[in-house]
């Protein structure tokens, strides 16, 4: 009898084939084993028996079943900060490799790196194929990237007017348990909320805060601190424009703080009347009020002075008042 030759099979494998009880030149029998089996590995012998009548010989079939590959694997690094860089190696020097990770790479080889960006724990599957056969081992949460702190903290002042100033630094961070501070002028801390006292602070200072956690994931953020130098001006309470040359026009004096191209002076009479209107810082009040320039009679006015900073862009107004006295 003849027969067309079946498997090799794998481990465990179920099969889909029967071993026919007539054989391809029409002879029939029976055979033994009856069934092919895949439960143990190794060439199991099976013989055919032809019946009485078919006047044929016994005839047998080797069948081989293949163990399945081992699949292990192993990580240089299975928990760390983000990113986490792995590298990965197992599976058979012989066959095909096939990686599958939580993050979404495939790869390919015995060796394989990968890098983990955000928290949390991900899978790692390796498929396994060696001489037709196949086998898979997925480790779940096997990588574990861990949380990164958050760094931040708030400065008080937030920014300075004078050359010697004491600075307080108030932390904000999150998760968080260790804290190294940068204050920018060759000195460091590791206090929670440091305060700090600085001297020499024209050009402005950068701090650097350094965040740390308990598992040594490192933040870090910046605040700069400029120097923003204090507006300083006089302005008079009482002018005498009497013609006699002294004391003739009443104007603000800057000393520091101002932009002459963000400048504005109001002059008003007791009834709240707008008697004179400027915006060029050089030009100041002669008394007089009216397109005629008639004088103003002798008297409190009130003045309102708007202005810019230009360090810190900020618009101020400061009102006061004036005595007329001729």
């Amino acid at each position: 009898p003849l027969f067309v030759a079946l498997g090799p099979y794998c481990l465990d494998e179920i099969t889909g084939d029967n071993l026919n009880t007539t054989s391809d030149n029409n002879i029939s029998g029976t055979w033994s084993p009856s069934t092919i089996s895949t439960s143990m590995e190794g060439s199991t012998t099976y013989s055919f028996v032809p019946e009485l009548s078919e006047c044929a010989i016994t005839t047998t079939m080797d069948i081989v079943v293949n163990s399945l590959p081992t699949v292990t694997f192993s990580a240089d690094n299975i928990e760390g900060c983000s990113p986490l860089s792995v590298n990965l190696s197992g599976g058979s020097a012989t066959g095909n490799n096939i990686w599958t990770l939580g993050n979404g790479d495939v790869l390919n080889g015995t060796n394989v790196n990968t890098s983990f960006l955000f928290p949390g724990c991900y899978d790692v599957t390796l498929f396994v194929e060696e001489n037709g056969c196949s086998n898979t081992l997925t480790l779940n949460d096997y990588i574990c990237v861990q949380n990164d702190p958050i760094a931040s903290f708030s400065v008080s002042p937030q920014s300075f007017t004078d050359v010697n100033q004491l600075v307080e630094f108030t932390n904000s961070s999150q998760g968080a348990v260790d804290y190294i501070w940068n204050f920018g002028d060759g000195y460091t801390g590791q206090t929670i909320n440091p305060s700090h006292l600085y001297s020499e602070t024209e050009a402005g200072i950068m701090i650097t805060l350094i965040a740390i956690s308990d598992f040594g994931c490192l933040d870090s953020t910046q605040v700069f601190i400029p120097f923003n130098e204090q507006e300083i001006f006089y302005v008079p309470n009482t002018f005498t424009p009497d013609g006699d040359n002294f004391n003739q026009i009443f104007t603000p004096i800057f000393y520091s703080g101002f932009d002459p191209y963000n400048f504005e002076m109001l002059i008003f009479n007791r009834w709240g009347e707008i008697i004179f209107e400027t915006h060029d810082s050089k030009k100041g009040w002669d008394g007089s009020y009216g397109i005629s320039g008639s004088n103003s009679q002798d008297g409190v006015y009130i003045w309102k002075i708007i202005y810019k900073n230009p360090e810190t862009d900020e618009r101020k107004i400061v009102v006061g008042h004036v005595t007329l006295l001729r």
